[in-house]
């Protein structure tokens, strides 16, 4: 009997069994799909099917609150405001998703922190500034407040305990340059510990079981920290540009540090012999030793032909065949 998507997921993850891991969608641009159409894409209903394209889902609740921020909001959003039990938290749809979900064949993950720059409100260098020198400087302090938003968090986050059973849950943690990131791996450690411990006592509670870690930019550094803070499975956006490696990542770690994605999204401009000899020395290692599913460091973006994208979904589908077997 076939394993379902979701299936597939669980098994992969669990490393008790060998099997090929589903194909998730790699997030293409909506402007994307436009330029496809000019170039006579038609997207019909069975389009991404036809692309190998496995559906996830990832449900995000606003966890965002002024009082955490740790600059001033002006003119915050309504629901920045209000309570953590406030429906308004959660999209629209929440109910009908609840239903979908008790009948899914595709695994479902729940976003349970924006990560500590995002949490305390950093959107530019006029704000990160000010907090990196308060991190320095008051790290029990930045703990303590993270630790709040934290537990404000689970709050929010009880509802979707309560409605769902989760295959996973995000760490977000964008919190580097392409170059490194800019905090070390003690002051992730020192600062975070508190508030990721009772974030993951919840799930734990809850029966999630697989913790992902994703993070953007050059955070290779910080990989042992995020072990150190519960993370089971890595996943970096822009991997490629910012020179992070998962066959390094995983010679060092080995299996026991799951992986998710990791193709340098470059690989779109390649022709197609050179697409498949890039899977085959990247990818195929990583699908052997188990624990990995493959995927895109970033969105498909503007300047990729919908040919160059199909061709390179196919190889990579017949790459995962001849590694996992079907």
């Amino acid at each position: 009997m076939d394993l379902t998507s979701r299936e597939r997921f669980v098994a992969t993850f669990a490393g008790t069994s060998r099997c090929s891991p589903p194909l998730w969608g790699d997030g293409i641009r909506d402007d994307v799909v436009e330029d496809w159409a000019s170039q006579g894409f038609r997207p019909d209903a069975g389009w991404e099917r036809t692309l190998g394209i496995e559906r996830f889902e990832v449900v995000q609740p606003d966890l965002r609150h002024v009082d955490f921020s740790f600059t001033p909001v002006t003119n915050p959003e309504p629901v920045q405001t209000c309570p953590a039990d406030d429906i308004r938290r959660y999209p629209r749809d929440w109910d009908q998703q609840v239903v979908s979900f008790s009948t899914r064949d595709f695994a479902v993950g729940l976003r349970v922190s924006r990560g500590l720059f995002l949490t305390f409100g950093v959107a530019d260098w006029n704000s990160l500034a000010p907090l990196l020198i308060a991190l320095h400087d008051e790290p029990e302090t930045m703990s303590h407040r993270l630790r709040e938003a934290a537990e404000f968090a689970m709050q929010v986050l009880q509802r979707a305990y309560d409605s769902v059973k989760f295959d996973f849950v995000v760490f977000s943690e964008p919190i580097a340059s392409n170059c490194a990131p800019v905090i070390s791996p003690e002051m992730l450690r020192g600062v975070c510990g508190a508030a990721y411990k009772v974030l993951l006592d919840q799930a734990r509670k809850a029966g999630v079981s697989h913790v992902v870690f994703q993070t953007y930019g050059n955070t290779a550094s910080l990989i042992p920290a995020f072990r150190d803070l519960g993370a089971s499975i890595f996943w970096s956006g822009e991997s490629g540009v910012a020179g992070v490696s998962y066959p390094r990542i995983r010679n060092r770690y080995g299996g026991a540090l799951g992986l998710i994605g990791g193709i340098d999204s470059a690989i779109l401009s390649l022709n197609e012999n050179e697409m498949e000899r890039r899977l085959e020395l990247d990818v195929v290692p990583l699908l052997e030793q188990g624990r990995y599913l493959p995927l895109l460091d970033g969105r498909v973006r503007r300047g990729v032909s919908y040919q160059s994208y199909a061709k390179y979904r196919h190889l990579l589908k017949d790459v995962v065949a001849r590694a996992c077997g079907p």
